[in-house]
């Protein structure tokens, strides 16, 4: 689970120690150093506290020498690394620590030698384990007959620790690399980025800061000794050497199989594309069909990244996309500035914001706008107000907002879009004064997307100084709520993530879904508490909940979250939709009766799944604190024990595609050669669960591998397959005597001939005349159109 983050009141305590306990070391050494000086001033000490300092005194060491112990402590309980990169801060003071005590223990005793250089010479020989004692019987000038003084001791130790120290830093330095993939190959899951720049920096902190506390980072970079990986390494990332100029540098790494995250931040969109293909073929490999990986592109174009994001939102088994570029989070932090109320005294946001210009910071807020319009209609955020309209001031303007309408009408149903304007006219105060002339300028806000327009925001900030103006700025470091004429904001744009910001646009669904279900219950229980109160298991879960819905709308539905690709646009919902019984508005959302079956089905073991894993079971009563719950069961039971849940579940899967339809998320219906149907298995086989991995092979000649433990299959026409031990089960019922009869349903379609399907055992080329069937777990395989015909035979109504 994650660790739950401190309060800044808890935090602020825990700092103001940390400062406490440095003030009492620098106190402590410097009394050291007083008393070495001049023994006589122990005199003066309260008799209480005379042991401390005191020759030989062996409470005095422990105790100074804890107090450096008890900063790193109070650090780590601040949730601060103790030491990010090479130590130096460590090494500098232990040394100035040691330098000052020794240079006062022996200041009175060089003798006959140089008054300075006599003490600063023996405190340097501390540094190599050599120790001058001039004290004692045969000592030498004052200090003749004095005992050493414990000043001493603490700075021979701390001399030694300090030459330790920088002896260790510089191994480390030496090899890091070895150790970096040492770290990697012991991580059970791995955060993975490849490639980085001075840009992404900022991001991989956020990622840092994100990740799965039991994710290693790993950042994958051709320059590991240059700045950004330097800088990386601060936020606990663990570094590994690729050449990106050989093709097959990636898939060959051996990080695939323990991915938990995926981010490619190459500044070139097609490079990261190219290397996400590399990828997924390794982790084709790799057995993560339970597992919907989260993905990361960098794609600087908003409407680029738009379309990647709904392509790839769940491709076949394995992942769960998203794109990031320096537009798209810009856009997203200024319309969480421009959106949100400050205090509750504070100007309301404003109901007109004006866009200026064609870059490409006005095609994301744009889409930005549109998206939380959409999203204060399913959730109304406390303090979040939208503005009523958009208006883009530029020429052009009009042949642009047409390009976003018809993308709109894609994505949302008619008449729910944001109102977005066109004020075609060049940019200029004089143009921008006549339109303001007849509003209220604080009911406005101005954007201007180009640094270049520096000295128009000055001038329109001077110009009426109720207006909101924000101006893309090449020096501003982060958009701050001060500024120097009127009102004013420079902005950077950069890849700089909001702290509080979500790890993408899914979690971001997930947290508006769940806000929206539970803000019409008293969010008294685990599961209805506010998104930031929940429990990281229950967190998780709603994200997995949405997660899988993506997948089984493509895996399961043959749907397609791209509706950016559809020519139609979405037509509204029925007025009575609301009120329709939940299978009747699955139909309406284009899912059958079989499909949603599966569907519920899928949704419910994965869910099952999702919490045996964190050590739950099924108890008759629900009991969250002892992790026992009474709908933790195989489907079948679950139907027989509690026949209401059928309808729960129903009920929850049509919710979730319904938030989904209204944040923008449509699925369409594939247009496959031939559509996929329902069938149910036929006939009985000969199977024995072999122990140990096996080769056959399929009827297009390609030779596939079993695993051990998956079953070896016959048929009665004499046809040898395997079947992934995960499967058999669910699929086949024993009948006796080494034989099984074929149980269950699956999807199935008419192959596209030459087309490439990815079994659990590897790839097979379809040929003409095959049939795809899909199980439902989303696996897929093909299968002659003969041995079809004979095993396999279509449902009523499918």
């Amino acid at each position: 689970m994650d660790t739950p983050p401190r309060t800044g009141r808890t935090t602020a305590v825990w700092w103001a120690g940390a400062g406490l306990v440095d003030t009492v070391y620098i106190a402590a050494v410097g009394y050291l150093c007083l008393l070495a000086l001049d023994p006589a001033q122990a005199e003066r000490t309260p008799q209480a506290l005379r042991w401390f300092g005191a020759p030989g005194s062996h409470a005095t060491i422990a105790a100074v020498l804890a107090l450096p112990l008890i900063h790193f402590i109070v650090r780590r309980l601040c949730r601060q690394e103790l030491l990010t990169g090479t130590p130096l801060v460590a090494i500098a003071a232990m040394a100035a620590s040691a330098v000052a005590l020794g240079m006062s223990a022996y200041w009175r005793c060089h003798g006959e030698q140089a008054p300075f250089f006599a003490p600063l010479s023996w405190t340097l020989s501390l540094f190599l384990g050599n120790v001058e004692n001039p004290f004692g019987p045969g000592g030498t000038g004052s200090c003749a007959g004095v005992p050493m003084p414990v000043a001493l001791e603490i700075a021979r130790l701390l001399a030694i620790a300090t030459t330790l120290v920088a002896a260790m830093a510089a191994t480390v330095a030496l090899f890091r690399t070895q150790f970096d993939r040492v770290a990697i190959w012991r991580a059970r899951l791995l955060t993975v980025v490849v490639d980085i720049d001075d840009e992404t920096v900022s991001m991989v902190r956020a990622i840092s800061r994100t990740r799965n506390p039991a994710a290693a980072l790993v950042v994958l970079t051709e320059d590991i000794d240059g700045g950004a990986a330097r800088a990386v390494r601060r936020w606990g990332a663990r570094l590994r050497s690729v050449d990106f100029t050989d093709a097959g540098a990636l898939s060959e790494l051996s990080l695939w199989n323990r991915l938990d995250r995926l981010y490619l931040l190459s500044a070139d969109p097609m490079q990261n594309v190219a290397r996400f293909t590399a990828i997924d073929a390794a982790v084709h490999g790799s057995d993560t069909r339970r597992r919907r990986i989260p993905l990361t592109v960098r794609i600087d174009d908003p409407w680029q990244a738009e379309v990647w994001r709904r392509a790839l939102a769940s491709t076949e088994r394995h992942w769960v996309a998203d794109a990031v570029g320096r537009n798209e989070i810009t856009a997203a932090k200024l319309v969480r500035h421009l959106t949100t109320r400050r205090g509750g005294d504070g100007p309301l946001p404003p109901t007109t914001v004006v866009l200026c210009g064609l870059s490409p910071l006005t095609y994301a807020l744009v889409s930005e706008f549109a998206q939380l319009h959409r999203e204060l209609g399913l959730y109304a955020r406390p303090g979040v107000r939208g503005p009523e309209s958009v208006v883009i001031f530029a020429r052009g303007a009009s042949s642009f907002i047409d390009d976003h309408r018809i993308r709109q009408d894609r994505i949302a149903p008619d008449g729910t879009a944001l109102p977005v304007l066109a004020h075609d006219d060049d940019p200029t105060v004089d143009a921008i004064t006549r339109y303001l002339r007849n509003t209220d300028a604080g009911d406005c806000a101005i954007v201007l997307g180009d640094p270049a327009m520096e000295t128009l925001g000055t001038r329109l900030a001077s110009r009426f100084p109720a207006l909101r103006v924000y101006l893309a700025s090449a020096t501003s470091m982060a958009l701050a709520d001060i500024s120097i004429v009127g009102q004013l904001f420079s902005f950077p744009i950069n890849m700089e993530l909001d702290p509080d910001a979500p790890q993408d646009v899914w979690e971001r669904a997930a947290e508006l879904v769940h806000e929206h279900y539970s803000s019409g219950t008293a969010r008294t229980t685990p599961a209805t508490r506010p998104w930031k109160e929940l429990d990281p298991l229950v967190k998780q879960s709603n994200r997995r909940q949405l997660t899988n819905a993506l997948w089984m709308v493509e895996s399961l539905a043959g749907h397609s979250w791209n509706s950016l690709a559809e020519p139609a646009p979405a037509l509204p919902l029925p007025e009575d939709f609301a009120s329709l019984p939940p299978l009747r508005q699955l139909a309406i959302l284009g899912f059958d009766r079989a499909t949603a079956e599966t569907m519920v089905r899928t949704e419910h073991e994965d869910w099952r799944r999702h919490y045996e894993a964190a050590g739950w079971r099924y108890a008759e009563h629900r009991d969250d604190a002892a992790r026992r719950h009474d709908k933790l069961l195989p489907w079948e039971e679950l139907v027989a024990r509690h026949p209401d849940a059928v309808h729960h579940a129903y009920r929850s899967l049509a919710s979730t595609l319904i938030n989904l339809r209204n944040l923008g998320y449509r699925s369409v219906p594939r247009r496959p050669t031939t559509a996929w149907r329902r069938y149910r298995r036929l006939g009985e086989v000969t199977a024995e669960q072999r122990s140990s991995p096996w080769t056959w092979t399929a009827s297009s000649g390609e030779v596939m591998h079993a695993r051990a433990g998956d079953w070896a299959v016959v048929d009665d026409s004499g046809g040898e397959r395997s079947v992934a031990a995960e499967v058999f089960g669910s699929t086949h019922e024993p009948i006796g005597s080494g034989r099984y009869r074929r149980t269950g349903t699956v999807l199935a379609r008419r192959a596209v001939p030459g087309e490439v399907i990815s079994t659990l055992e590897g790839d097979v080329v379809a040929a003409e005349h095959d049939w795809v069937v899909q199980g439902a777990e989303g696996e897929q395989w093909p299968v002659p159109d003969a041995q079809f015909r004979a095993g396999y035979i279509a449902i009523d109504g499918a």
